[in-house]
C-alpha cells in the first residue's frame, strides 16, 4: 500500500458520497453519530490531499537528490525540501490523531478490529504530536546536551519494481549541533516485499517525558498509521453502504446549505 489516504478512491462508491448521504438520512436519535461522520469526512479529505502532496514531494526528492555533504557545506535546497515536507507530515500527524475525536462516537466502527488497530497506532502518533507541540521544555534539557534535530528526522524507502533493490532515504532538518549519527532504526523488509513506490515512512524524534524522566530519541512509523486509517475508511464505507441499502428509495429532503439535492442511488 502506498502512503496515500484512500478517502475518495477506496471502494466502488466514493466514501465522500456514502458519508454525505448517510449524514442526511441518519435518524434524529443518531445525531452525534451524524455529526461525527461529517467531521471525519473533512478530516479524511484533508488527509487525502496532504498524503498526495507528501508522496509527490518525496518522489521529487528522489529524482533530484544530491549527495549530502557533512561539515561546513549545507545544501540550501535540502532545507527548503525539509520545511515543505514537514508541513505535510504535520498535517498527517495532527489529522490522524483527530480521527480519534470523532471515531469514539461511531461505536459500530470503533469497537471493531479496524478501530482497535487504529487506536493502537493513534497512541504512537499522539506521542509524536505531543513531542512536537511541547518542544520548548526540552531545548535546555535534551537538545543542548545531545544536539539532535529539534524537528525530527525523516526516513523512507522506495523502489519502482517488486524484487528490485530498494533504496533508503534520509532527510535531516539540518540543525544537528552534536556529532551527526544516522539512526536507521528497525527495518523489517519482509513486511514490504510487495511494496513499490514510496513506503515505510518513519520519523525519528525525541519522546516527551515527565519532569523526572530522561527524554529518549525514538521512531514512529507513519506508514503504519496511514494503513490503519485506510482500513477505517474502508470499514466506514462498507458499514454505511449497507445502511444506505436499507434506506433505498427514500428521498433526501433536508439539504444543508451549500449542498445540491440528491437521491440515494444517484
Amino acid at each position: 500500500m502506498s502512503l496515500k489516504i484512500n478517502y475518495q478512491w477506496c471502494c466502488n462508491r466514493s466514501t465522500a458520497d456514502v458519508m454525505l448521504d448517510t449524514v442526511l438520512l441518519l435518524p434524529e436519535g443518531r445525531r452525534e453519530e451524524a455529526i461525527a461522520l461529517d467531521g471525519l469526512r473533512v478530516v479524511f479529505q484533508t488527509l487525502e490531499e496532504a498524503s498526495i502532496r507528501l508522496e509527490d514531494k518525496l518522489i521529487a526528492i528522489e529524482k533530484n537528490s544530491q549527495p549530502m555533504i557533512f561539515g561546513s557545506i549545507v545544501f540550501y535546497e535540502y532545507q527548503v525540501n525539509y520545511s515543505s515536507i514537514m508541513v505535510d507530515i504535520w498535517v498527517l500527524i495532527d489529522n490522524i490523531f483527530r480521527v480519534s475525536l470523532f471515531l469514539k462516537f461511531i461505536p459500530v466502527v470503533n469497537s471493531e478490529e479496524v478501530g482497535q488497530e487504529y487506536n493502537r497506532e493513534k497512541e504512537n502518533i499522539k506521542a509524536l504530536r505531543d513531542s512536537l507541540h511541547h518542544i520548548n521544555e526540552r531545548i535546555t534539557r535534551y537538545f543542548t546536551e545531545f544536539g539532535d534535530s529539534i524537528s525530527g528526522d525523516i526516513i523512507w524507502r522506495s523502489r519502482d519494481v517488486i524484487g528490485e533493490r530498494e533504496i533508503s532515504h534520509f532527510l535531516f532538518s539540518g540543525v544537528h549541533h552534536g556529532d551527526m549519527v544516522v539512526k536507521i532504526g528497525e527495518v523489517q523488509p519482509e513486511r514490504f516485499l510487495n511494496n513499490i513506490g514510496v513506503y515505510d515512512l518513519r520519523m525519528q524524534y525525541v519522546k516527551r517525558r515527565n519532569a523526572q524522566s530522561v527524554e529518549e530519541y525514538i521512531e514512529v512509523n507513519i506508514h503504519d498509521a496511514i494503513e490503519a486509517v485506510n482500513k477505517v475508511i474502508i470499514k466506514i464505507n462498507d458499514t454505511y453502504t449497507s445502511f444506505l441499502v436499507t434506506q433505498e428509495g427514500k428521498t433526501i429532503t433536508s439539504i444543508p446549505p451549500g449542498l445540491t439535492g440528491a437521491r440515494i442511488g444517484d
